[in-house]
């Protein structure tokens, strides 16, 4: 038994009589909001279920997965470096093959026109197209001098009376893949923490529920951020020569497909994103409201935007499970929530995703969905509980001429 000599300090009292927050609930520093997860899952849900599925997301066979797309022949290309002089009779373009026998060139930048002289674009020179004077035999070249970046228009075929028809051409579809990965975590805990009497919630209650927000916080990142990859892992022993994959996220998606924004003064406004977005729209296929997930600097430009440009009532549309705005932009209507991934501290405050939502959603390896699997007792460690979250995602987005990147949007 201690004696205390003097006035009794705080430090000297018996710590048991001192009274200890009881609260049921602790407190959470971090939130539990991963929009892009949560969108493209409920939109994998509505796939999987018109294709037979059950389940939230789209279901394949395997981790390699192969999807297809058709475009139509473009109408146009560029000229390419180093432009092409007047009385030119070969003009370097970015793309030779859309031009044939008898095709039609009209060049916006100076007015004319003028028609193909070979059968393919790109066979007399690689990369450059064949062309005379439109009202003059073979061998008489352009009138007008064109710089790089200019426009070239085809017009389609002229045919001459009595000649024999073109010969044939068409596109072919294009083959696609992404990868599934396949990802798993662990939980330990011991039988005594198990059985220790807690204040509200167990201690392992707590830590399934901070385990499972963790993951799907990963999963929203690598829905943005991941790099196409299989490599053979350099274990050793059991593991040596397995493959590791990493599914491919938006921003290499989009790699060609993406707006610089730093050059932005004044910030986002409605007439600058309608502008950004606008070429997701020219295309017949595009559906007609858009998504955003936007970033901190989009989403605050965007809040300060007056009443006007928000077709719906902040915070009142529900959709995919999310909560939009609605704005109208001269080309089309887009529903944008904010994604608290894409903030300063993480360096991404900058980065937005206008999406087409037909065109995107996740994929998991079939039987080996994302789950918890709990109480994982190994008989060896009778001790010792051990949780596993564990499966398989992968994204997959289809024609990224409907979807764009917004990066390096200044705060």
């Amino acid at each position: 038994m201690a004696v205390v000599s003097g006035p009794m300090r705080i430090t000297d009292l018996n710590q048991e009589q001192l009274v200890v927050d009881m609260e049921a609930q602790c407190a959470w520093l971090d939130q539990d909001s991963y929009l892009f997860e949560t969108l493209t899952r409920k939109i994998s849900g509505r796939k999987a279920k018109a294709k037979g599925q059950s389940g939230s997301i789209m279901s394949v066979s395997r981790m390699e997965h192969k999807f297809r797309e058709r475009r139509l022949i473009a109408l146009t290309t560029t000229v390419d470096t180093g432009g092409a002089s007047a009385s030119a009779t070969s003009i370097p373009v970015v793309d030779a093959t859309i031009f044939h026998r008898d095709h039609l060139v009209y060049a916006p930048a100076t007015g004319e026109m003028f028609a193909m002289d070979e059968d393919v674009g790109g066979t007399a020179v690689s990369g450059e197209i064949k062309v005379r004077k439109l009202d003059s035999a073979t061998g008489t070249g352009i009138v007008n001098a064109l710089s790089a970046g200019d426009i070239l228009i085809n017009l389609g075929e002229s045919h001459a009376e009595g000649e024999p028809i073109p010969p044939a051409y068409a596109t072919q579809e294009e083959d696609k893949y992404t990868y599934v990965m396949q990802f798993d975590r662990t939980r330990e805990s011991t039988d005594i923490e198990k059985n220790e009497e807690h204040y509200g919630p167990s201690e392992i209650s707590n830590q399934r529920k901070q385990f499972w927000i963790e993951k799907k916080r990963e999963l929203n990142m690598l829905l943005y951020l991941g790099q196409r990859t299989r490599e053979t892992a350099s274990a050793t022993g059991d593991y040596s020569g397995s493959r590791r994959h990493v599914m491919q996220g938006m921003r290499e998606y989009l790699t060609t497909n993406a707006y610089d924004a730093s050059g932005l003064t004044g910030g986002l406004t409605l007439e600058a994103l309608g502008s950004i977005a606008r070429p997701t729209w020219q295309h017949t296929s595009a559906t007609a409201v858009k998504v955003m997930c936007a970033g901190l600097n989009a989403w605050s430009d965007i809040s300060a935007w007056g009443d006007s440009a928000v077709r719906i009532s902040p915070g009142s549309e529900q959709q995919w499970g999310v909560t939009f705005r609605r704005l109208i932009t001269p080309f089309g209507e887009i529903d944008v929530g904010y994604d608290l991934q894409l903030r300063d501290d993480h360096g991404l405050a900058g980065l937005s995703y206008i999406i087409d939502p037909a065109y995107i959603y996740q994929i998991q390896l079939q039987g080996l969905p994302l789950q918890m699997l709990l109480n994982r007792v190994d008989p060896k460690e009778v001790h010792t509980e051990r949780d596993v979250i564990t499966g398989t995602r992968g994204l997959v987005l289809k024609l990224p001429e409907l979807h764009r990147e917004i990066y390096d949007l200044p705060a």
